[in-house]
């Protein structure tokens, strides 16, 4: 994993406890009120407090809750979107459990039996035809997943390559993103290859 452009530089503190290394990794999303850019001042606020458990109320992207795993602290992380609940199961709750190559050809596989919500709802608003076309294969092979776990890993990547495949980031700009005028990589690639 490559650290975050934000987190990439050692961050040492005059009370000698460094930022956790793993927490430098977190992915980061284009999220409003997300504390990414805000995570080393939290580490050296709370590095130096005595507890044991943390409370992320409004948990977001999970970065915070993240740190706070990542600092050896046990972490309740709620948030009252569900993608964020997805992230945080897939992310601070989840245990040990990978997305395997055989995962993902589970949810690649062509679902003829396949919902279309997305693309009947989502048309001409977000997104390429093919790429709504794309969101509704993968969630109908959802269930195919073996564990929770593995389904809150698929949503949250799905929800990053969302954010990512999303002019600026943010769902305000509405149409296929092909007609934007913007060279970014993130832009020209199709969710799958997200």
């Amino acid at each position: 994993m490559r650290a975050s452009p934000i987190l990439r530089e050692q961050q040492t503190f005059s009370f000698a406890r460094v930022f956790p290394e793993r927490a430098r990794c977190y992915p980061l999303l284009r999220y409003m009120g997300s504390k990414a850019r805000l995570l080393s001042w939290i580490h050296e606020v709370v590095a130096e407090l005595d507890f044991s458990s943390a409370l992320d109320a409004f948990s977001g992207s999970g970065c915070v809750a993240y740190l706070f795993k990542c600092m050896g602290r046990r972490v309740v992380a709620n948030d009252f979107l569900n993608f964020a609940q997805h992230i945080a199961l897939a992310t601070i709750e989840n245990p040990r459990y990978r997305l395997s190559s055989d995962h993902c050809r589970i949810l690649l596989k062509p679902n003829p039996r396949r919902e279309r919500f997305i693309e009947n709802t989502f048309s001409g608003i977000f997104f390429t035809p093919e790429d709504l076309q794309f969101l509704d294969n993968v969630w109908s092979n959802m269930p195919g997943l073996p564990t929770r776990y593995h389904r809150s890993l698929a949503i949250a990547a799905l929800v990053r390559s969302c954010i990512k495949r999303q002019p600026r980031g943010v769902f305000t700009v509405a149409g296929d993103p092909r007609h934007y005028k913007d060279e970014r990589r993130d832009l020209k690639l199709s969710l799958q290859e997200h």
